[in-house]
């Protein structure tokens, strides 16, 4: 969901279902994954990298189209994300083909043009991405804790991730800030592994240096821990009550958070969160 006061079209392109303000859209593309006949292993391109080749290329098509051009925001959500087929975790499938699109629609050209966005996986059979675009371009942002994931090296697949920790947008008279799905990450490998607490823990520590480096892209303290909204992504469900103690201890109680279970995209990670946060300009 994303509010406005401005009026709102509803549109549908190809398999898109969208909003359109003067703006902003906000839009959601669900495509099946089916398995083209065959022995099960020489599909070439595999069914999760032509899908997401697919969902991304309607996605720009039809932010050509309407003029809204900028991605600022992007959810993914994917089958068994940590399983594999045809030789491949589903995972990096997904990043190939995303990539793919990217290239295809020149979209890599400047680092500044990459989304913000998060992928976790899911137990349906479709691929599914919703996207907030805009008339208006974000200034990225990235963790200087952490290296940018389109620069991970090959041991992370083929294709690195195409996102940005952050996105920084101004829209009139607010400055909104999209934090990426983060985790335990610090350069480009996990920390703590099987200790969910130290997980979480790291998570904020990640998403309080995209904080950190909004405001100082934006000259102002705007944002802090205490006045963003998250989403967070569990593993198992052991693990909730020690997540949600963590960030009880480290953000303030009364901030909205939302706990997702689902599976996240390297199996050794238990925890991903997630944020979004805007606020009126001083």
């Amino acid at each position: 969901m994303w509010s406005t006061t401005q009026p709102v079209i509803p549109g549908h392109y190809l398999d898109i279902r969208y909003r359109r303000s003067a703006t902003l859209t906000l839009g959601s593309i669900t495509l099946a994954i089916t398995t083209p006949i065959d022995d099960g292993e020489n599909i070439n391109p595999p069914p999760i990298q032509s899908c997401a080749q697919e969902a991304y290329q309607q996605i720009f098509n039809l932010l050509q189209e309407i003029g809204h051009i900028h991605l600022l925001r992007v959810w993914n959500f994917l089958p068994d994300i940590n399983g594999a087929t045809h030789g491949l975790e589903h995972y990096r499938q997904f990043n190939i083909g995303r990539q793919g699109s990217f290239i295809a629609h020149d979209r890599l050209s400047e680092e500044s043009s990459i989304p913000a966005a998060s992928a976790v996986g899911t137990s349906s059979t479709n691929l599914v991405v919703h996207f907030l675009a805009g008339r208006d371009k974000s200034v990225a942002l990235e963790n200087p804790r952490q290296i940018s994931a389109y620069r991970y090296p090959k041991k992370y697949g083929p294709c690195s991730p195409t996102f940005s920790r952050g996105g920084s947008l101004n829209l009139d008279q607010q400055h909104a800030l999209f934090i990426s799905g983060t985790a335990s990450i610090v350069g480009h490998d996990t920390l703590h592994i099987d200790d969910v607490a130290a997980q979480t823990q790291e998570s904020i520590r990640n998403i309080s240096a995209v904080i950190d480096e909004a405001n100082r892209v934006a000259g102002h303290h705007l944002h802090t821990l205490d006045t963003l909204n998250y989403r967070v992504y569990f593993r198992n469900i052991a693990d909730l009550t020690i997540i949600q103690a963590e960030l009880d201890r480290l953000i303030a109680p009364a901030t909205k958070t939302l706990y997702i279970q689902a599976d996240i995209c390297r199996s050794e990670l238990l925890v991903e969160i997630e944020a979004t946060g805007g606020v009126v300009h001083p």
